[in-house]
């Protein structure tokens, strides 16, 4: 079974300028995905789609080549991923002559996720027979405790049944953090999504694992949490020994 990573980088950032290019732990995003990507053993080819040539030649010191240039309508603020994967999956048939049979879409923007992760969302996929796989973490907020503003206070988002106490609670809860994204390709040309209620298949990750870049003070925290040594197992404990030189 062929695997491609598909690696998403465009130029242009609303909330960090630049941002797949910002650094944590001394790597810049954009090559902790790859670093990722290359050490996960299942992955068999690596895609990078970006506008910018910055990004590529970040990506080419990082030992992967970026040939492909992404055009700019899919590289504008309003470019849906669904397009974005499916012009890379057009791209690598281009230079391949076939599809892969499977691809695992990994935005540079969660920092932490690792080559474990990557093969853990894999073995989710073949093992249950699915044809799409999402990395989640376990909620700390209850969806039972969260409420929608409006004009004349709130309303409740979920209804608990009469429970009012956390631990009344019955449910487990799960963010979809957008880390890993595993589908084969068949699915994703046929239905044009990456998951869909009821049919995909959870892979549960460390929360610090998914942590999502998107504002400044996320990457501060990002940064806060490579400088504290006692975050370091939990961020390093599978690929340990990559750049672990570069974390300051």
């Amino acid at each position: 079974m062929s695997l491609l990573a598909i690696i998403p980088a465009r130029g242009g950032s609303k909330g960090i300028p630049r941002k797949n290019l910002a650094r944590v732990g001394g790597r810049s995003l954009v090559a902790r995905a790859l670093d990722a990507a290359t050490l996960a053993e299942v992955v068999t080819d690596i895609f990078v789609t970006t506008d910018d040539d910055a990004i590529a030649l970040e990506c080419e010191a990082a030992g992967v080549e970026v040939r492909y240039r992404r055009p700019a309508h899919l590289a504008s603020d309003e470019a849906g991923m669904m397009d974005v994967v499916l012009d890379a999956l057009d791209r690598f048939k281009d230079e391949n002559g076939q599809d892969p049979d499977a691809l695992v879409l990994l935005q540079p923007t969660c920092p932490f996720r690792s080559s474990e992760d990557i093969e853990g969302a894999w073995g989710v996929l073949e093992e249950g027979g699915f044809d799409t796989v999402v990395s989640v973490h376990e909620m700390r907020e209850s969806p039972y405790e969260c409420v929608r503003e409006n004009g004349d206070g709130y309303t409740m988002l979920a209804r608990a049944d009469g429970a009012v106490r956390r631990q009344d609670y019955q449910d487990d809860f799960y963010f979809i953090n957008g880390a890993v994204y595993v589908a084969r390709t068949e699915f994703v040309r046929c239905e044009k999504v990456l998951f869909r209620e009821g049919e995909t298949g959870l892979f549960h990750m460390d929360p610090l694992h998914g942590i999502d870049i998107d504002l400044p003070g996320d990457l501060l925290m990002a940064q806060a949490l490579v400088d504290h040594p006692e975050f370091l197992d939990r961020l390093y404990a599978e690929d340990h020994h990559v750049h672990l030189t570069d974390v300051s």
